[in-house]
Formats: structure tokens, sequence, C-alpha cells
């Protein structure tokens, strides 16, 4: 357990996390038939919640030493949930790859489908959760991921989720709440129709497709995000905005496929929405602090700015109607049509 991650066949831990001092690696398999569970190949967890339930006991997860859950392909029919202050570093590696289109189950994808209730939570005792990162898997079910208190540093470092795919063919409908947290980003992969994302109090949230994958970064359904700096207010938003409080929702060489958008700013906080080099489709009506940012980007609907706003575009699309309400306006190079 104790080798290193880069012994293992050329693996590595991806994204903001970078290379930790040291990580320990666990096994999971839910076609594991054997009495022994000791995480090890050929001893492997039957269950993910199993293998998180081990580090814990372990108490040696900290910033330098990452852990590292390597997960077989397979249907895994429980709730993965993440409660503790013990759980600081923590890398969810699907061993079979990226399900081709974020929804069929080929390529042998990992598929977190619980019988009810959130495919992943954590509300309570993860202010140390300060590294977070899942790649490859599919989330049929809630997420549900909540800074518990203010200045929360859930996050802090990465919480990113890459080639994972996530959709609500069990009931029909799935929401992704995320509150109180640091980082936010989703790489790659598809959030499928019927979502709902409700996102507040999250210093930097992005969805990204600037990496290679299988399959390009889509996101389709309706989506509510709300910067309200009042309470709960993550460590950091206070670093921009000159001292005031800015959340920063980003499309990143991403193709968003909106179909409605809920804007809300409480408090004195900014909401900020930025694209670039991507595509963003779906109205919205900036709040009374609200700004728009545009770089070689398109938007394909109607974008309606509040007078306390600010509004900056460069060499970027705007398809529907712009209606600027006197806000503070940097236009460069822009076509609006």
């Amino acid at each position: 357990m104790g080798m290193s991650i880069l012994d293992k066949g050329g693996l590595s831990i991806f994204g903001p996390m970078g290379y930790p001092d040291s990580e320990q690696i666990l096994f999971v398999d839910v076609n594991q038939t054997g009495s022994s569970e000791t995480g090890v190949r050929g001893n492997p967890y039957q269950t993910i919640q199993g293998a998180v339930d081990a580090v814990v006991t372990a108490g040696d997860n900290s910033d330098d030493v990452a852990y590292v859950i390597m997960v077989a392909p397979g249907t895994y029919t429980e709730t993965l949930t993440l409660e503790n202050d013990l759980l600081k570093n923590l890398a969810f590696m699907a061993m079979g790859g990226p399900a081709s289109g974020g929804y069929s189950n080929v390529n042998g994808s990992v598929i977190l489908d619980p019988a009810s209730g959130d495919a992943l939570e954590s509300e309570l005792d993860n202010t140390n959760l300060h590294y977070l990162y899942f790649k490859g898997f599919r989330f049929i079910g809630t997420i549900h991921l909540v800074g518990e208190i203010q200045n929360t540093l859930f996050g802090e470092d990465a919480l990113t989720f890459e080639d994972c795919g996530f959709e609500g063919f069990r009931d029909g409908v799935v929401n992704i709440t995320i509150a109180n947290l640091e980082r936010f980003t989703w790489v790659n992969g598809c959030i499928g129709r019927g979502t709902v994302i409700t996102a507040q109090n999250i210093w930097s949230m992005s969805i990204n497709g600037e990496r290679f994958s299988d399959w390009p970064m889509d996101m389709s359904g309706a989506c509510t995000l709300t910067a309200d700096t009042t309470a709960n207010m993550p460590y950091h938003m206070d670093d921009d905005n000159a001292g005031g409080d800015q959340m920063t929702f980003a499309i990143n060489h991403a193709f968003v496929q909106r179909s409605s958008w809920t804007l809300a700013q409480g408090g004195t906080g900014v909401l900020r929405i930025q694209c670039r080099n991507g595509f963003m489709n779906g109205s919205f009506t900036a709040p009374s602090l609200g700004s728009v940012y545009g770089y070689n980007g398109i938007f394909n609907n109607n974008i309606t700015m509040n007078a306390n706003g600010t509004l900056f575009l460069y060499n970027t699309v705007v398809k529907g109607a712009l209606t600027r309400n006197g806000c503070a306006v940097n236009i460069y190079n822009n076509v609006e049509s």
C-alpha cells in the first residue's frame, strides 16, 4: 500500500492537485468475492465506501499524503459519503476509462447508482478535505457537496470531476447541489438533460473542455447560481473584487447547452459569468452586481445587464439581444447580432 503511484504502470494524479509527497493506493472491485478485503490489488474492497472508511481508520491522510482509490468497472449501488475530519486528500480513479458519451456502459465504466438517496454526499466534517478528485465516473443520482461552516476550506486546492458523466435516468430529474466551496471544476464529460444545478457561495466554479477526452464537454438542463456572501462564504471569496466578494462561474473551451439560467446575488457579493473560447446557450439576466465577461466566446441568446453591473466583451459573438441598461461597458473587436 505504500508504493508510489508512479510505480503503478505510469499512473498519476491528474489536475490541479499536482503531485503530493507520497501516495497510498487502495483497490475496489464490486465483483470481488473473497472474504479478505485489505485494499491491495488481489484483495480489493467490495465497496468504494469501504475504501474510504479504511482511509479514516489509517489516520494518515494529509495534504502531503494522498490516497488514490482505484475502482474497477461495474455498478456500485451505494451512497459515497465523505464526512470525516480525517479525510484531506482523495483521488478516485475509474480503472476502465470514461463511458462513451457519458451515458452508455462501454469501455467498462464505473457507475455510482444508489438504490435511493444521493450518489455522492458531504455536508459535515469536511473542512479539512482540501483535495478531492474524480476521474471516469458516471453518477446516477444526486451529488450533494456543502461546506459546513463560514470560511470553509472544503475544496481549497482542488475539487475536480474529470471525464465524468452525470445523469438522471433513474427518476428523470436529478440535482447537483454545491455550496460553500472554495473551488468546483468539471473537466470534459457530460452533465445530462434534466439536471438542475444549484451553486451557492463558491469562490470559483468552472466548466472546462480544455483537455483531450473521448467526448467533448457538454452541459444541459437548468442552473441556479447564487453569490450570497451574508453567511457561509468560502475563505477566499474576499480575495477578489478589491476587497469585496466575488463568485465566478467560468465556461472554458466548453459547449454549454443551457435550457434555463437563474442568476441571483445576495449581500454585497458579485456574481461573474465568464465565457472563454466557449459556447453558452440560454438567455439570462444579470443580478444587481453581476458582471459578464466574454473572450473569444459565443453567447447564443439574450443578455440583460443591470445598471450596477459590468460588461466586458472581446472578440465575442452575442447572437441574441444585448440590453446594457447603463452598466459599465468595455467592448473590443466584438460582434453583436
